[in-house]
């Protein structure tokens, strides 16, 4: 890719969360509204492989189909407290 070519991004909303597939920066990213549980981020960064990101202000991981499927996963088990 040439450094003017800019990848899509998409998004989709679910359960409250935005699901973020960043091209740009090859990221899958999930943006919640409010602070999460300790036990949330837990699963999060330990048994889905996220990372918290200070920048972006989201939890992404490596855009692949590794991680669009923990992503999805995740978001299947997750209830919004």
């Amino acid at each position: 890719l040439a450094l003017h070519d800019v990848l899509p991004i998409s998004e989709t909303l679910i359960k409250g969360v935005r699901r973020i597939e960043n091209g740009t920066i090859n990221q899958i990213q999930l943006l919640f509204g409010k602070k999460l549980s300790e036990d949330a981020k837990y699963n999060l960064r330990y048994n889905f492989g996220f990372v918290w990101s200070p920048e972006q202000k989201v939890w992404q991981r490596t855009l692949n189909c590794a991680g669009t499927s923990a992503a999805d996963k995740f978001l299947i088990r997750y209830t919004p407290e």
